[in-house]
């Protein structure tokens, strides 16, 4: 699953799938923890019971919904990864900011 999405994010946006390459931030060290606990701890609840009646309805073909999330949720973040370096990328993954968690 974690190959899968970032395939995705290297198909939707090469650019920050390269700068995360180049800063050897492997898609395990922040995907893993979305996909575990399905966004529970990174977004406000009403948001996570949508996300999770999607992600059950989702037949999963060619790749389930939950691997475009965490595609999407990098390349949401684009600004702030092309410019950073590992510590400052992980940071960014790992703790989503308050915008992107009200906008869901």
């Amino acid at each position: 699953r974690i190959r899968q999405m970032n395939d995705i994010l290297k198909r939707v946006d090469p650019e920050v799938h390269r700068r995360l390459e180049t800063n050897r931030v492997d898609p395990t060290f922040y995907s893993v923890r979305w996909i575990t606990i399905l966004f529970s701890q990174d977004f406000p609840l009403s948001a996570v019971v949508t996300m999770w009646d999607c992600f059950l309805a989702d037949p999963g073909h060619p790749h389930p919904l939950s691997d475009y999330v965490c595609a999407a949720i990098a390349v949401a973040l684009r600004e702030e990864l092309l410019q950073g370096d590992f510590t400052a990328n992980m940071h960014s993954l790992q703790r989503l900011p308050p915008e992107m968690q009200d906008g869901v």
